[in-house]
């Protein structure tokens, strides 16, 4: 079919005609031809059966927050079974991530190192736009995309011996890395030449996130080797976490700038980070003080160059929350949302009139089946769930929180056959939480996958709009 196009026809109206044959893309690779999907949520199981990782959609009540499951797609990978409990496998965040228009997921294959892309659906279900892409290292575990260019820090196979791991393993060389991809259409990968910094042996990379601007990505460094480090629990190896600025250049490629660390002698005694997150709209990056359960503040210039602030306040001594991992923002950046993981409870800051200043609100035990766990497991948990990924809806009605069985048998927890939760906690004008009805929702081992069909895989990565 031949299209007449007038000279003086302008970009926004060719597209208008175009999208009737193909579909015109955005930055993201998606198609500007559909309307984009409303109220989902999506989780990732990280089933490591071979070739079974998958994502799971889910539709969103917007007036009660209750999740309806729309389906189960398959990425054609395979998860990571962290099969002794050990810190490190578990401990990441933006294990899938969606382009800004919503039309493009891309989503880790932690065991089979490689990254899978799906084309968003206008109703919210997923369409793989074809097999998984090498993810130029091993054990892909975090995500962000900034413009077209997509980065992903791999964990690597090095395992730093501990008390209760004393053996440790040596790594693949070059496997533990940042790396970048250029998002082509239709959300088809490239692997970006000079994007791969590569990491030392046995350290763990558990995130990446864009600084605003897009002028550079911070990556978190939750083990770098240190023998001057003293671990305060047999689970923690010599080592201390680092944040790493990585510069972007005009192609694409990074460059690690000087890598930082929490401020000595304060913080010696546990000087471990997980969970980033940068303000919208301020030069501001937020992470977790996982050793003592508080959120850390630093501030970083045009060129990434950060410079530590200081930590969250405690006026009204509510107390820190050990295991403080992971943070998202409420969509006007007045509060922020930390899930710590040894007392299984959502801690609420405000963030609202002075965003270098945190201040702790409420600490939310979470509902739900549970035991406490028995004294002496190298786990680092209290009872035998913990929450990890969480993210507030574009609303900032409901806060979705995805919490994981810690437990290895029922001999442990007899509720292990209870499953992975979901729960949807509503948010009220103050910024405070609670459990909204039919909370949380407990997806069966038989949709996630189980270690002798019985103990839930531990999911990972969540994505809500």
């Amino acid at each position: 079919m031949k299209v007449r196009m007038a000279k003086n026809l302008s970009l926004g109206a060719v597209c208008a005609v175009l999208v009737v044959l193909a579909g015109c893309r955005d930055a993201s690779g998606g198609s500007g031809g559909s309307a984009a999907p409303t109220n989902v949520l999506y989780i990732q199981t990280n089933n490591p059966a071979s070739g079974q990782n998958a994502v799971i959609a889910y539709k969103r009540d917007a007036t009660t927050g209750a999740l309806t499951m729309l389906g189960m797609y398959r990425t054609g990978g395979t998860g990571y079974f962290n099969d002794d409990q050990r810190l490190g496998p578990d401990d990441s965040d933006q294990e899938i991530v969606a382009s800004s228009n919503h039309k493009l997921l891309f989503a880790v294959n932690q065991g089979s190192n490689d990254i899978s892309v799906f084309r968003i659906r206008a109703n919210g279900r997923l369409r793989r736009t074809g097999a998984p892409t090498s993810s130029f290292g091993i054990q892909p575990a975090s995500l962000v995309l900034t413009g077209r260019n997509l980065y992903v820090a791999n964990r690597g196979d090095g395992i730093l011996p501990t008390q209760a791991n004393p053996a440790g393993q040596t790594g693949t060389p070059g496997a533990t890395n940042y790396t970048g991809f250029k998002v082509r259409g239709r959300g088809k990968l490239s692997h970006i030449a000079g994007s791969t910094v590569v990491l030392a042996d046995g350290s763990s990379p558990s995130q990446v996130i864009a600084a605003i601007g897009g002028g550079s990505v911070f990556g978190n460094n939750f083990f770098v080797p240190d023998s001057t480090v003293t671990p305060p629990a047999p689970i923690f190896p010599k080592a201390r976490s680092y944040l790493d600025p990585l510069a972007i250049g005009s192609r694409g490629a990074l460059a690690l700038d000087t890598p930082v660390t929490l401020p000595s002698p304060t913080y010696d005694g546990a000087p471990y980070l997980l969970g980033l997150m940068t303000h919208p709209s301020q030069r501001i990056l937020y992470t977790g003080v996982v050793g003592v359960g508080v959120v850390a503040v630093w501030t970083y210039d045009a060129t990434g160059a950060l410079t530590f602030s200081g930590q969250e306040e405690d006026p009204n001594k509510i107390g820190a929350a050990g295991g403080l991992c992971w943070i998202a923002l409420s969509p006007n950046a007045k509060f922020m949302y930390a899930s710590s993981v040894v007392p299984d409870v959502i801690s609420v800051l405000s963030i609202g009139s002075d965003p270098t200043v945190v201040t702790r609100l409420q600490d939310f035990t979470l509902d739900g089946p549970k035991d406490p766990l028995p004294a002496g497991l190298p786990e680092p948990y209290k009872f035998t769930t913990a929450p990890f990924n969480l993210q507030v809806d574009p609303s900032g009605s409901f806060l979705y929180v995805l919490n994981n069985q810690t437990c290895t048998s029922t001999a442990v927890d007899p509720q292990c056959v209870n499953g992975t939760a979901i729960h949807t906690l509503a948010i009220a004008p103050d910024g405070t939480v609670t459990e909204a009805a039919g909370s949380p929702l407990v997806v069966s081992t038989a949709v996630m996958g189980a270690q002798g069909g019985m103990v839930p895989y531990h999911a990972t990565g969540m994505v809500v709009f």
